[in-house]
C-alpha cells in the first residue's frame, strides 16, 4: 500500500513539474517563477492543472492527499501527456514495444474514460511494420505516409489535414486514385489504419473532383464579385446622393411657381359618334323644336302678356274709381 502510495505521489509530482516545465530539483522560487511566467502567457485564465501544480510543488513532502483534487486533476493530465507522446512515438517505436507501452497506458488509463478511447483508436496501427510500407518512392508510399500520419491525430486535426490533402489531389485525380487502389489491394494493414480516407479516394469518380473544383472557382469569383460590387455602390453613391438632393429642391421649387399661375383647363376629348348615337340626337332636337313651336302658339292665341309690373298698377287704380263715382261722372259731363 506504501509502495503504490509513493507511486502514485511520484506521478503526481511528474504530472506537475510537466505543467509548469520546471526540473525535478527546482527550488520554490523557481516553482514560483514558473507559474508566474506561465500565468503571463495564458493572460491569466490558465487551464485547472496550472494552479494544482503549482500547489502541489509548493507543498512539502508527501503533506498533500493523494485522493485531493488537484492530485485527480495533474494525474489526469500527466496521463494525458503520456498518451499523447505514445501516439507522437508510434510508428517510431517497434511493434512488440508498441504493443506493450500500449498495455501499460491502458492499465493506467482505467479511470479516464476519453484516454480509453485515444487508446482505443490507435490499437488498429500496433502490428504495422516498416515492412508492411510500399517501396521506393512511389506515389503509393507517399499516400501511405500521409494515411499514418492521420492515424495518430485527434480527429479535428485529422480531419483538415485530410481536407487539404484532398485539395493537392485534385490537380491530379487519376495518380491518386491509382495509388490508393494499390495500396488496398495489396497493404491491408496500412488501409485499416484510415479505411474512409483510402476508400474515398479510391471510389470517387473523376469528375467529382473537377465538381469541388469548379464550386471552389466559383466560390471564389462569388466573393470576388461581390467585393468589386460593393466598392462600385460606394462609389456611385457618392455621385447620385447629391444629384438627387439638387433634383429634390429643384422639383420643389418648379412646384411653387407653377401653382401660382392658372392652370389651362384641357379641351373636352372629340369623338365621332355612331349611326345609332347620331339618330337619337337628331330625334331629340326634333322634340325640341316642336314643343318651342307649340309654346309660341299658345302664346300667340292668348294675347299679349303683361309684367308683373304693369298688372300691380291697374289692380291699385280700380279701387280708386269705385271709391269716388261722382267724379268720374263731372268728368264725363
Amino acid at each position: 500500500m506504501i509502495d503504490s502510495q509513493t507511486t502514485m505521489i511520484d506521478a503526481v509530482r511528474r504530472g506537475a513539474r510537466a505543467a509548469l516545465q520546471v526540473a525535478e530539483d527546482a527550488s520554490a522560487d523557481e516553482v514560483r517563477a514558473a507559474f508566474l511566467t506561465r500565468l503571463e502567457d495564458e493572460d491569466f485564465l490558465p487551464p485547472p492543472e496550472v494552479p494544482a501544480a503549482f500547489r502541489v510543488l509548493m507543498a512539502a513532502n508527501e503533506s498533500f492527499d493523494v485522493s485531493g483534487a488537484d492530485a485527480r486533476k495533474l494525474a489526469g493530465a500527466s496521463l494525458t501527456a503520456e498518451v499523447e507522446q505514445f501516439a507522437r512515438d508510434f510508428f517510431t517505436l517497434s511493434p512488440e514495444a508498441r504493443q506493450k507501452d500500449f498495455l501499460a497506458l491502458g492499465q493506467r488509463c482505467q479511470g479516464v474514460p476519453k484516454l480509453l478511447v485515444r487508446l482505443k483508436a490507435l490499437r488498429a496501427g500496433l502490428e504495422l511494420d516498416a515492412a508492411d510500407l510500399p517501396p521506393g518512392l512511389s506515389d503509393a508510399r507517399s499516400l501511405a505516409e500521409e494515411a499514418l500520419a492521420c492515424f495518430v491525430m485527434h480527429p479535428v486535426e485529422r480531419a483538415v489535414r485530410r481536407q487539404a490533402y484532398l485539395r493537392v489531389c485534385a490537380d491530379d485525380r487519376r495518380r491518386w486514385r491509382a495509388a490508393a487502389v494499390l495500396l488496398k489491394k495489396k497493404h491491408p494493414r496500412i488501409t485499416a489504419c484510415e479505411p474512409r480516407f483510402l476508400e474515398y479516394l479510391a471510389t470517387r469518380p473523376a469528375h467529382a473532383y473537377a465538381r469541388n473544383r469548379s464550386i471552389s472557382r466559383a466560390r471564389h469569383y462569388r466573393w470576388k464579385t461581390s467585393a468589386l460590387a460593393g466598392a462600385r455602390k460606394h462609389s456611385t453613391l457618392l455621385f447620385v446622393i447629391p444629384l438627387l438632393t439638387v433634383g429634390f429642391f429643384l422639383g420643389l421649387f418648379g412646384f411653387f411657381e407653377d401653382s401660382s399661375k392658372p392652370r389651362p383647363v384641357p379641351a373636352p376629348a372629340l369623338r365621332t359618334l355612331t349611326p345609332q348615337e347620331s339618330t337619337e340626337a337628331a330625334q331629340m332636337l326634333e322634340r325640341m323644336f316642336k314643343d318651342l313651336d307649340r309654346r309660341k302658339r299658345l302664346e300667340q292665341s292668348r294675347g299679349p302678356k303683361q309684367s308683373p309690373t304693369e298688372a300691380e298698377s291697374d289692380s291699385k287704380r280700380r279701387p280708386k274709381a269705385e271709391e269716388n263715382p261722382a267724379a268720374d261722372s263731372r268728368q264725363v259731363k
